[in-house]
């Protein structure tokens, strides 16, 4: 998912066994000035052939946001970096990352 200017809301989900050939197995969003909600989801046994393999977020400017809040994480594999969560901010960006209450466990990163 990718937006300009609207927020992306990704709540009460669950998202099981997906392969990404980039980035993002179980969930890839990029944002630009908005907030990204990642609010009571269950994100688990997802691959990511580049980075996060179960979430990967892109915050494009310092008024981008990433609230990632009360989810269960777990199992997920990335062959680059985050294995569970990789968020990135574009250079120069000053973005404001929250993860509160969100249980994570067993997952696997290859940095290679």
């Amino acid at each position: 998912m990718q937006t300009d200017s609207g927020a992306i809301d990704i709540i009460n989900n669950s998202i099981y066994g997906n392969t990404a050939p980039f980035n993002g197995g179980g969930i890839s969003v990029s944002a630009t000035t908005s907030v990204v909600t990642i609010l009571n989801n269950t994100i688990a046994n997802n691959t990511a052939e580049g980075s996060g393999g179960g979430i990967f977020v892109v915050l494009d400017s310092d008024t981008a946001a990433a609230d990632i809040t009360n989810n269960i994480i777990y199992g997920n594999t990335a062959y680059g970096g985050g294995g569970g969560i990789n968020v990135s901010a574009e250079s120069g960006a000053a973005a404001d990352i929250t993860t509160t209450a969100s249980t994570e466990t067993q997952h696997t990163a290859w940095w290679y």
